[in-house]
């Protein structure tokens, strides 16, 4: 084995595009070569056949095949497994666990001739061991495989296609951290009906990593006219401000509905106790964004209340594509008051219109926070408390040594018995007869 060694460390044959077998490695003062182990057979456990710790063990197989073809393995490994076929690593996995029969599936995408199978074990302590099985009986179904280099992001594949017979479909893809097919990285299956005419179906799919090869797979026969990829835009989060609404409860205002923030009290909006009236919220988000020929919008909508009694009763959503500063309008209550003459107004309808403009204006919902934010307290000083923590700590007395707490108690006595001359001078003439043999003895 290739003793301390981590899984990440590269050594000996890993990478290697090709494989000879009397090709030797050096690895800490010490020369590793391959070993022959004609007993070790397919679907066969070996759970214990290595034991150092901290190290690694290289398996290897040579794969010959007639043609192109796919070929599903089931590995097992104690502890990490990495799998590399031709030079090329197509799974990594840094576990720790005990091996066991198909604890990884992939399938590899084997070329004519001979293709080059290592697989990389790496033990962290006690026994290690492995599982291997390849299903070269499996029945082999159609598939159209490509090359594809494309940035990450969402993309929609569609297909021209008909088929005598109903058959499920998927899209696989490999990316620049998996470069191999497999399950892990495939679209939901779409059912291509029996028709005697062409139709289109649709397989959308999202990859984190920049995208290198397509793979499509039906369940059987499938006749393909024509494909097409779309890469669409990568998915954009946003962010929203200038929060206005025609009411906002105490202590929840609308800004804090989007926030960002998830509190369990004060915070989301919230309009008790104005319930069973109709109120209005409007954002903005924080910056202009381009749609390329529309796009989808997803909107999230959390109502966690504590009570789960308060619930959104026939809401409603609209986008707009008005100019900045955007708001949701003149409620019809406020457009009623401006219906009637200046000096007619009641002392309500004026505190009306003032909380609307106190709750819609932006330049004055903006002053009011910044006013607020100014009013908080300022934040302790860390360096002032620690400071304040070290001279608090200095004027605490110090505790006396024992020994010197002994001294002062005997002193203390002292004093008092020359104040008493008299009474210790009877008791030492007492305490030396009593101790005398003529005393004892005759007591």
């Amino acid at each position: 084995p290739f003793v301390n060694l981590g899984f990440d460390q590269k050594a000996g044959p890993e990478g290697l595009p090709t494989f000879d077998a009397k090709q030797k490695f050096k690895h800490a003062n010490k020369e590793i070569s391959w070993a022959r182990k004609p007993e070790w057979k397919d679907g066969q456990l070996y759970a214990t056949v290595f034991s150092a710790v901290n190290s690694v063990n290289y398996l290897h197989k040579v794969i010959t095949v007639d043609s192109p073809r796919d070929l599903p393995v089931s590995l097992g490994s104690d502890d990490g497994i990495k799998v590399f076929l031709n030079g090329k690593q197509i799974l990594a996995n840094n576990i720790g666990r005990g091996a066991e029969p198909d604890q990884e599936k992939i399938t590899l995408n084997l070329r004519k001739g001979e293709n080059f199978l290592l697989l990389k074990i790496h033990n962290g302590s006690g026994l290690s061991g492995f599982y291997f099985k390849a299903d070269a009986k499996s029945k082999l179904l159609p598939a159209i495989a490509t090359e594809l280099s494309a940035p990450k992001g969402s993309f929609a594949v569609e297909f021209s296609a008909k088929a005598k017979e109903n058959r499920k479909a998927r899209v696989f893809w490999k990316d620049k951290k998996n470069n191999g097919f497999d399950s892990k990285r495939s679209s939901p299956e779409v059912m291509i009906e029996k028709s005697d005419g062409w139709k289109t179906y649709r397989f959308d799919f999202v990859s984190a990593e920049d995208l290198t090869g397509l793979r499509f797979q039906p369940g059987g026969e499938v006749f393909v006219k024509s494909i097409r990829v779309y890469r669409n835009e990568v998915p954009v989060k946003l962010s929203f401000e200038n929060a206005l609404a025609t009411f906002s409860q105490n202590g929840y205002p609308v800004a804090s509905a989007v926030d960002g923030k998830l509190a369990a009290a004060g915070n989301g909006w919230a309009i008790a106790p104005q319930m069973g009236k109709a109120h209005f919220a409007s954002f903005q988000t924080k910056r202009d964004l381009l749609f390329k020929n529309g796009s989808e919008l997803t909107f999230t909508l959390k109502q966690e209340f504590n009570g789960g009694q308060h619930a959104l009763g026939r809401f409603r959503l609209a986008v707009t594509d008005a100019p900045r500063p955007v708001s949701f309008g003149i409620s019809p209550e406020t457009s009623a008051i401006f219906a009637v003459a200046l000096d007619k107004r009641t002392p309500q309808q004026k505190k009306k219109l003032s909380d609307t403009f106190k709750n819609t204006d932006p330049d004055r919902i903006k002053l009011s926070k910044a006013l607020e934010q100014a009013r908080k307290s300022l934040p302790e000083d860390p360096r002032l408390k620690q400071l304040q923590d070290k001279l608090s700590l200095a004027s605490t007395p110090l505790p006396l040594p024992p020994r010197i707490a002994s001294l002062r108690r005997d002193l203390e006595l002292s004093k008092g018995q020359l104040l008493k001359k008299r009474i210790v001078g009877a008791q030492d003439l007492a305490w030396a007869i009593i101790n005398t043999p003529a005393f004892l003895f005759n007591r």
